[in-house]
């Protein structure tokens, strides 16, 4: 379904992105990942809940891939950290980017961050590209 909300937020990422701005795009991709993967979820007929930490989402998304998908020893351990990394994402993003009054990330380190989020969404976008939509 077309969502605006989602086009919204891929615009701002994209324009803070274009900018060289990192440090800017973090709070929305961190709404973006909430949302998408609660869409992901959606897709497996899992149940969540808005009031659900990020990284509780990627914890369910992980189990339903590790099931539906033959991964290799990598892969999966990839995956698996992904949720630690969606942990340490809630932080970074109620403490350390706009979305708040907060200080934030040096411009590498922003970068760094936002660089490792989009790899994994890229991975599930390759693979999950029937579900992932845009």
């Amino acid at each position: 379904a077309r969502d605006e909300t989602l086009e919204e937020l891929v615009s701002a990422i994209e324009r803070d992105i274009g900018a060289n701005a990192p440090a800017a795009a973090l709070d929305r991709l961190h709404t973006y990942c909430g949302k998408k993967f609660g869409h992901l979820l959606d897709g497996y007929c899992i149940a969540w809940t808005r009031d659900e930490p990020l990284h509780s989402r990627v914890g369910k998304y992980v189990k339903a891939l590790e099931q539906t998908h033959a991964l290799s020893d990598i892969t999966r351990q990839i995956v698996k950290n992904a949720i630690g990394v969606f942990d340490k994402f809630n932080h970074v993003r109620n403490n350390r980017s706009l979305a708040h009054d907060n200080d934030l990330f040096q411009h590498a380190e922003a970068r760094f961050v936002f660089d490792s989020v989009t790899a994994i969404l890229r991975f599930v976008k390759a693979i999950e590209a029937a579900r992932f939509g845009s």
